[in-house]
């Protein structure tokens, strides 16, 4: 009976498992369906892995770090020993298993007082003493609950931790930079000259003015050539446009010979500017916080 309620209980592909190791269960001398057996092999089912989830399950040991846990000790040594558990479970066998404990204890950075009790436990280890992986954890499990009571254990924050993902996002640096650039034109004018230097080529000397002209070391004549009158480097008679037929000027050789006045400048929204503006001061604070708080550090 028992036999006939587990086999209509498990899925399709479990009972497919099952019908393939069907010689293991099923004996007609014993009535056919054993069920204590059938039940044996879901146990066996249920604790089988692949080769690659049991190295993962490792990987994951290795890795074990404090921070992950918001520097809770307690938590991450019972994540620890759910995964030891798991490989057990698994008939494997997690090899140097006090070196990787140690590994994963050091990983807190703070209280130095814990520190310093690890420290001195590793030390004990290496000049011989008969220290075990269960021993070590109990021990900093006791000191991370003392220093706890005690208000002198430091957690991680989440908001902490987020910010600082914030702030070494690509995005939010190409934002940073982006703010910089537009808050720089906001405040500084633009240091592109007119472009006016040639337009006294085409402003014809006055009546009874000279026309010769200096300019920059250089000498320059009006010239009235079969071309736009303008000051040359030529006189007019030895233009070499002479005895040419003058052609009308066209809009269009207007166009190219006159100087092009310069693009208007784009000015932004008054809103927006404040915005920039604000915004950009903010970044500096942030960024000159983070910088005083790397020297203060640094001192410590």
């Amino acid at each position: 009976m028992m036999g006939v309620c587990l086999l209509n209980s498990v899925s399709p592909s479990v009972s497919q498992h099952l019908e393939a190791d069907k010689d293991k269960w099923f004996f007609t001398n014993r009535g056919g369906k054993d069920g204590l057996l059938i039940f044996k092999l879901l146990m066996q089912y249920s604790l089988q892995t692949t080769r690659y989830g049991t190295e993962t399950t490792k990987e994951k040991l290795h890795t074990l770090n404090a921070k992950d846990f918001n520097n809770n000790v307690e938590t991450m040594l019972l994540q620890r020993k759910t995964l030891i558990n798991d490989l057990q479970a698994q008939g494997e066998i997690f090899s140097d298993d006090l070196f990787w404990a140690f590994k994963c204890l050091e990983t807190v950075e703070n209280p130095a007082s814990f520190k310093c009790c690890i420290e001195d436990k590793k030390t004990e280890w290496e000049e011989g003493a008969d220290i075990s992986a269960l021993e070590l954890c109990k021990a900093a499990q006791t000191k991370y609950k003392n220093l706890f009571e005690a208000g002198k254990w430091k957690f991680t924050t989440a908001a902490s931790t987020n910010e600082t993902k914030e702030k070494e996002d690509p995005k939010f640096i190409a934002l940073v930079a982006a703010v910089k650039e537009l808050s720089k034109q906001i405040t500084q004018p633009s240091t592109k000259p007119d472009n006016q230097k040639n337009q006294w080529k085409y402003e014809a000397p006055t009546a009874g003015a000279p026309l010769e002209k200096q300019v920059n070391g250089k000498t320059f004549w009006w010239c009235t050539g079969n071309h736009k009158p303008m000051f040359c480097r030529h006189k007019s008679q030895d233009c070499k446009e002479q005895g040419k037929t003058k052609q009308p000027f066209s809009d269009a050789e207007d166009k190219e010979t006159k100087p092009k006045p310069p693009a208007p400048k784009l000015k932004l929204n008054n809103n927006l500017a404040t915005a920039l503006a604000t915004l950009n001061g903010v970044l500096k604070k942030s960024t000159n916080s983070d910088q005083e708080d790397a020297s203060v550090s640094d001192f410590q």
